[in-house]
């Protein structure tokens, strides 16, 4: 085991990976147009992802469904929750649902059923 195993193991479990094809040029320019505000290019990304969600989203929580297609959107907690438990059935996923970047409910699966709760990690 490396020094930073732990690590990457965290980040393999919390995060994905976005990659993002840019010509060498347009990439060269951003890296000096961060550099100069003392910033970097990963920073700026995901700043702007950040305000694009919240400037274009219309209801309030995100139903993930894991499958990395056909996720929802509810206005409350109520509508996310049955959104979610519907869900449960087609994907055999657990299913996640957010307000914001801010997970607010997990729903696993045991033994074919939903569950509740939080989802183990």
């Amino acid at each position: 085991m490396t020094k930073h195993s732990h690590q990457i193991k965290h980040l393999r479990s919390k995060y994905v990976r976005f990659p993002l094809d840019l010509k060498p040029g347009t990439l060269n320019q951003f890296r000096a147009v961060c550099e100069d505000a003392g910033t970097t290019p990963t920073t700026e990304i995901k700043r702007f992802i950040k305000k694009y969600i919240e400037e274009s989203r219309t209801k309030q929580y995100f139903v993930d469904f894991n499958t990395g297609a056909e996720n929802k959107w509810a206005d409350t907690l109520e509508e996310a929750m049955k959104l979610a438990e519907d869900g449960l059935a087609h994907t055999q996923q657990p299913v996640t649902v957010y307000d914001g970047e801010r997970e607010v409910a997990c729903l696993p699966l045991i033994d074919g059923e939903p569950e509740g709760g939080r989802c183990k990690k």
